[in-house]
């Protein structure tokens, strides 16, 4: 069963649609163990790498019983595995549905449909039929498998919309789990703001972009949203989700008319507090303050990507302050990042 839940996580972690550099998590429950993806690992390596952490099953339990899921930690088995890896922030909520195979995954269409109340009618329509319920935002780790484990516990479901976040589907088997994962997106598209049309890029000085300390990124995708309006109202509304804020800060910066960028970074950490470090030029393009790195590309084109799906700007569900800097100080995303710059990711200094 380890060997299927391989082959499904690396067909998740391939599709940018479903999963965004190391994010998501799968597992699977084998008698008195559950296997989970480790954290700071990536899905779409699970056929070449050892990238999942064998925990004891009841161990799990009791631990999040007495209220202790943090440290779930020490309910790894050293029996086998690779026991110098941390499992997933979301091991809780695996450890809590209560079926043999679970996958979470940060969809885009899930996701983006859920910050629209405006689709919250059309969404229930679309899902009718299935067992699924839907939760508002809470703070990964600890706080959304408490969440999680109530909710279930009112109501037998095996799709759990996350609001802001993503996915998180259970099932008996891997081919069940991804059916169900396809069937839900496929079931939202049709709400989605033309998801599939790309529109050319248009030529621009893009001598703007040029700044000390920042790198323009040149992604196609990632540059149409410097002109989408649409796209770049919905991007700039506030941190449309966890990852975002992990990576690149809370929100983006838009410049004002003829602004430099580093004036743009200054006018936005004066007012916010905290640097804003992806920054947008209007019908120039999109630059980066700071370290750049896959997962940060990564994450800019997941924004990009959602936003241009978003068709109702006003009054989106976006994560509050408090959200944020929950986020921002949370040491155990502290730890992924690192993890994720290692080299071999079972050095961790």
């Amino acid at each position: 069963m380890l060997e299927a839940l391989r082959i499904l996580s690396r067909q998740l972690g391939a599709d940018l649609d479903l999963v965004q550099g190391a994010g998501g998590n799968t597992s699977v429950k084998c008698g008195d163990r559950i296997w989970v993806k480790a954290s700071g690992t990536q899905l779409v390596n699970a056929e070449q790498d050892a990238i999942f952490t064998a925990l004891k099953l009841n161990a799990c339990r009791e631990q999040i019983a007495s209220g202790q899921p943090h440290k779930l930690a020490n309910c790894i088995d050293m029996t086998v595995g690779r026991s110098q890896l941390r499992p997933s922030i979301e091991t809780a909520l695996h450890v809590l549905m209560p079926n043999r195979v679970v996958a979470h995954v940060h969809a885009l269409n899930t996701i983006a449909a859920s910050l629209q109340p405006e689709l919250d009618a059309a969404m229930a329509e679309a899902l009718s039929g299935l067992k699924w319920i839907r939760l508002p935002y809470v703070m990964p780790g600890a706080p959304l498998a408490d969440s999680v484990g109530q909710a279930l516990a009112g109501e037998a479901a095996d799709i759990v919309i996350l609001e802001n976040h993503g996915l998180v589907v259970g099932g008996e088997t891997t081919e069940e789990v991804s059916e169900r994962i396809y069937d839900v997106e496929r079931r939202l598209s049709p709400l989605m703001h033309d998801p599939d049309e790309l529109a050319p890029v248009p030529a621009a000085d893009t001598t703007r972009l040029t700044a000390e300390g920042f790198t323009t990124l040149e992604d196609e995708a990632i540059t149409r949203l410097a002109f989408d309006d649409r796209a770049l109202m919905a991007a700039s509304a506030g941190t449309l989700y966890p990852d975002h804020v992990v990576f690149l800060g809370p929100s983006i910066a838009v410049t004002e008319t003829g602004e430099p960028l580093p004036a743009a970074a200054e006018r936005c950490l004066a007012r916010r507090g905290v640097m804003q470090r992806l920054i947008v030029v209007p019908r120039v393009g999109v630059a980066l303050q700071g370290e750049v790195g896959p997962a940060q590309l990564t994450m800019a084109k997941c924004l990009a990507l959602l936003a241009r799906r978003i068709r109702h700007t006003e009054n989106l569900r976006t994560l509050s302050r408090s959200d944020e800097d929950a986020l921002i100080n949370w040491e155990a995303e502290r730890y992924r990042q690192k993890l994720g710059q290692q080299t071999d990711p079972t050095r961790v200094e």
